[in-house]
């Protein structure tokens, strides 16, 4: 049975929409650097990008969601639970930013996936499947191959 036209349109929106995502998440460490190497500091930077990316957001969801902005109110509390966790989060990402090689705070930062993982089976006695093992591997592997050798210029043999 052929996938109807609007379900192609929504999937292929989202692969776009994540792929620009984690473009733009990929060079935030370089961007946060290059702005440390102007004499910003990070109390400076982090308002200007957050207020950017809710001026961003406010903007993307008037154009494509202007009927879901005013949401429930139920879920405001939750949401700046939420915020404030997040903002703690980059907060302490971009101090280790400026403090380390960028190359070792983005290996430490996306290791998070199997300290969660590990958590839950720690903690939650929640089973690591195959299939979440595969994809810590995966994960890893992918953080060697982007990150390299944080002491060296280049890839050598």
């Amino acid at each position: 049975m052929p996938v109807p036209d609007h379900r192609h349109r929504s999937r292929l929106r989202g692969t776009v929409l994540i792929l620009v995502s984690a473009s733009v998440f990929g060079i935030m460490p370089i961007l946060a650097k290059e702005a440390y190497a102007h004499g910003l500091e990070v109390s400076q930077l982090l308002p200007l990008r957050f207020w950017f990316a809710a001026l961003g957001l406010l903007l993307l969801a008037l154009i494509f969601e202007r009927h879901r902005i005013r949401g429930a109110r139920q879920h405001l509390p939750g949401a700046v639970v939420l915020g404030v966790l997040y903002a703690a989060q980059t907060l302490m990402f971009f101090v280790a930013l400026k403090s380390t090689p960028a190359s070792i705070a983005v290996l430490l930062f996306f290791t998070f996936p199997t300290m969660v993982a590990m958590a839950g089976w720690l903690f939650l006695r929640r089973p690591l499947t195959g299939s979440v093992l595969a994809a810590l591997v995966a994960g890893f592997l992918g953080l060697v191959l982007t990150v390299g050798d944080p002491g060296r210029d280049r890839w050598s043999a």
